[in-house]
């Protein structure tokens, strides 16, 4: 009887302390659950009022329009000649495009934009050599080739006719001097 009486005794003070404990706990909270919040009553309301340290500056200045400024002056001062060309025609001229299907000393190819295609889709390319002879070979999903399109070292363009195609994925091929050099998909989705 004497054990079950200290027993007792002892869960009532352990959840005597662990009450009061939380209750400390929570007069020191951050949260302030259940309190309302206090507001200022002057009129004249400044940062110092809502920020922990008062020593801070009360006020902040930045130039938010500076970074803007100064990426659209050089974006127009750098090089005037190369805004009036467009990115993939100045990127295959120079051969620095990441987007290639194929590019070495003899021709530089880009991948045909736009992918998923709907009427058309078209295909930069810069031949070097004169001497080289390129094609693109497309072919449908069952690799029966669809058609043959040669590419001129006097044309920079090739446009694909993809209208009278049905939906789905086919591949295109370049073959360069008669070797397969590059195979890539295609997508045609008519709207």
């Amino acid at each position: 009887m004497r054990k079950r009486f200290l027993t007792y005794g002892l869960c009532l003070l352990t959840l005597f302390t662990a009450s009061v404990t939380t209750a400390q706990v929570a007069e020191k909270s951050r949260l302030r659950i259940g309190e309302k919040p206090k507001v200022a009553t002057s009129s004249n309301t400044t940062l110092s009022a809502y920020v922990a340290n008062p020593n801070l500056p009360k006020e902040i200045n930045y130039n938010k329009s500076l970074a803007v400024n100064v990426f659209y002056r050089q974006l127009l001062l750098s090089n005037r000649s190369a805004a009036t060309t467009t990115p993939t025609a100045k990127n295959v001229m120079e051969g620095t495009s990441d987007d290639a299907l194929y590019s070495n000393n003899k021709i530089h190819v880009s991948n045909i934009y736009p992918n998923p295609a709907n009427a058309s889709a078209t295909l930069d390319y810069d031949i070097r050599d004169s001497n080289a002879k390129a094609e693109i070979i497309l072919y449908d999903s069952f690799s029966r080739k669809i058609a043959t399109y040669e590419m001129n070292d006097f044309d920079r363009k090739l446009r694909i006719d993809t209208q009278s195609l049905d939906n789905g994925f086919y591949m295109y091929q370049l073959v360069l001097d008669g070797k397969k050099a590059a195979t890539k998909k295609l997508l045609v989705r008519h709207n």
